[in-house]
């Protein structure tokens, strides 16, 4: 599995499906959104590839999260290696990113410097600078634009019916 720490990729993994979030944990709601990218990527003959940034945005944002992290970077790589991701790129969150506007993430980084084929997100993916992007926000620009296919997935639930994410994990790890 590649490795990119930049939006700049190499020709060969340009046009590919790309499952954009955090993945903090790789749990099963996290693995709904890679399974789907893998179905759409194995339909679409494409490379597929993983979007996430560091270090998680919450942590950028207050410091002072102790035992914030569910999983390190370099676990979080090996996980996605076993799910057979083609690729990663991540991005270091900083002020320059921060700062960036939805459509810049969007028209630069997406259409211009990924060419992505396909993004899978989860139901509640936010981007863009004050969180001004997300999914309806997303739907919109490719309704207008038919740049690439956008999909994603709902909120998943265990088997006691209670959501599966990240927050809530932390919260029983507490």
């Amino acid at each position: 599995m590649r490795i990119f720490r930049s939006f700049k990729i190499t020709k060969d993994y340009m046009n590919s499906t790309l499952a954009i979030g955090n993945f903090d944990g790789v749990h099963e709601g996290h693995q709904a959104v890679i399974n789907e990218a893998k179905r759409i990527s194995k339909k679409n003959k494409t490379k597929i590839g993983v979007l996430t940034f560091e270090p998680h945005p919450k942590c950028y944002f207050k410091k002072e999260y102790d035992f914030f992290r569910l999983t390190p970077f370099r676990e979080k790589f090996e996980i996605l290696k076993l799910h057979g991701i083609d690729f990663v790129i991540n991005i270091k969150f900083n002020e320059v990113f921060l700062k960036k506007s939805a459509m810049d993430f969007i028209k630069l980084h997406l259409v211009e410097d990924l060419k992505v084929s396909s993004v899978v997100t989860g139901f509640d993916f936010v981007f863009g600078n004050k969180k001004v992007g997300d999914v309806k926000y997303m739907n919109e620009y490719v309704h207008k634009t038919n740049a690439f296919g956008f999909f994603t997935v709902s909120e998943v639930k265990n088997k006691n019916n209670h959501e599966v994410s990240s927050s809530v994990i932390r919260k029983f790890l507490r």
